[in-house]
């Protein structure tokens, strides 16, 4: 009666074990699953945010790139528009010094006259155009600024991003090794388990071990 109730005994306790290791194995599963999924959820946002600050950088490069051509082509323009101007000035240099031409307008006053306003209505157009042309390039220059503006923002958002990303890294590399570790444990214990339930302890005394327990 004795060993009866010791076998009884044993039985209950090794149920309590395998109860105990199942709940423990079923337990660091869960886990597993929750962290994996955390690090699929963090591999996703680090994706979408790299993704997110190449777009910013083709979008600055971009920026960047048709504000300084607009800048260049504005000021070729004034530059010819001076070289134009000062061509004009040595022009009309040129003919008040030769007495020659001068005596050739006293003799034919009619195309004298249409010479001088043809001079007069060029040197009218030409500071307007000017004007115009120095306008253009004032607002592109602010355009310029303001651009440079925002792609200072900008780069302060691709910094903040490609900090996260940084995080994501080390926060993944960190949760890998806790895992491995957490791996390492669980083997560790399910061989123990498994000694100490071995089936040989139970077979000499009339004991059926489950065979299902992992």
């Amino acid at each position: 009666m004795a060993k009866f109730e010791e076998l009884i005994r044993k039985h209950l306790e090794a149920i309590q074990i395998q109860k105990y290791v199942r709940c423990r194995a079923k337990k660091q599963e869960y886990l597993k699953r929750k962290e994996k999924t955390i690090l699929i959820q963090s591999v996703i946002r680090g994706w979408l945010a790299r993704r997110k600050v190449l777009a910013i950088q083709r979008k600055l490069e971009e920026e960047e790139r048709v504000a300084l051509e607009a800048k260049f082509h504005g000021e070729q323009l004034i530059k010819a528009a001076q070289m134009n101007k000062r061509l004009l000035e040595e022009f009309d240099t040129s003919e008040v010094d030769n007495p020659a031409h001068m005596d050739e307008e006293l003799a034919n006053p009619r195309v004298s006259i249409m010479h001088v306003d043809g001079q007069t209505e060029a040197v009218k157009v030409l500071p307007s155009y000017l004007a115009e042309l120095q306008s253009r390039v004032l607002v592109a220059g602010a355009a310029l600024r303001e651009k440079e503006e925002d792609n200072s923002v900008l780069r302060q958002r691709l910094n903040h991003y490609e900090l996260k990303w940084s995080e994501y890294e080390s926060k993944m590399s960190s949760m890998e090794e806790m895992w491995q570790k957490q791996m390492s444990s669980l083997q560790i214990s399910l061989a123990s388990a498994k000694k100490t339930l071995a089936p040989d302890d139970f077979a000499n005394q009339g004991f059926k071990y489950d065979e299902s327990f992992p």
